[in-house]
């Protein structure tokens, strides 16, 4: 979280994943956002459930 607030004063927006997955298939479970900085779009959240 630290990291991804400081890279924000750099950048236009970042955000902080857990992403969590199969380790056999590799699969995606699913991903969840911890904090956001920054300029985020305001669709990232339905992005990653599209994805």
């Amino acid at each position: 979280m630290k990291r991804a607030e400081a890279m924000a004063a750099r950048m236009p927006g970042t955000a902080t994943l857990q992403i969590v997955a199969d380790d056999e298939t590799g699969e995606l479970e699913g991903a969840t956002i911890l904090g956001q900085f920054g300029e985020v779009p305001d669709d990232f959240a339905g992005s990653l459930q599209a994805a």
